[in-house]
């Protein structure tokens, strides 16, 4: 266990106490940079501890299809948890972020710019959360640059094709976050 792992102690167990769903939607601790993460190709790549910061529910199914596989650029969630430029909290939509708004957007007539919003507003919420918790656990304050709070824009990228279909893993995955997602905002 890490230095701090004491200090963290009672609200690890919260995270675990707070679980719910059932069968496939049961929700599983997960690790979000698992111990031993693996790159496509099997190669330990990243080390992950086990801190507040690094773990989240996860339905069960998307846990063990995550199983130890690491891709920061996929996965908002394994990148550092700050607000900087690249940072798990950075509110600039990553290009598979980008690209499910303008799904969304051809689909259901979503303006993109909600898209955006929105999830400036759910990483906002995140890091708050996080923020709070670790200026109550180690009485330390983390300044936010107002600049955070500014527009944002999409990545630039090539636009999509009409009726583009994405494959079932893309298609479960992006089941799943929406799951993940509307479960911690009941």
């Amino acid at each position: 266990m890490h230095a701090g792992y004491k200090s963290e102690q009672k609200a690890m167990q919260a995270a675990y106490a707070g679980l719910f769903g059932e069968g496939k939607f049961k929700q599983q601790v997960d690790h979000l940079v698992s111990k031993v993460a693996k790159d496509s190709s099997g190669k330990h790549v990243a080390s992950g501890l086990h801190t507040f910061a690094n773990i989240g529910p996860l339905p069960a199914k998307a846990n063990r299809d995550k199983s130890s596989y690491f891709d920061p650029e996929f996965e908002r969630s394994q990148r550092p948890a700050n607000r900087f430029p690249g940072g798990a909290f950075d509110p600039e939509p990553t290009l598979e972020e980008a690209a499910y708004f303008e799904l969304v957007a051809e689909e259901y007539g979503i303006p993109v710019e909600e898209s955006l919003r929105h999830l400036m507003d759910y990483l906002d919420r995140l890091a708050r959360a996080y923020e709070q918790h670790i200026g109550r656990t180690f009485n330390v304050e983390i300044p936010v640059d107002p600049a955070w709070y500014g527009c944002r824009s999409m990545p630039e990228r090539e636009p999509l094709s009409i009726g583009l279909r994405i494959n079932e893993d893309s298609d479960e995955r992006i089941v799943q976050a929406f799951l993940s997602r509307l479960i911690e905002n009941e």
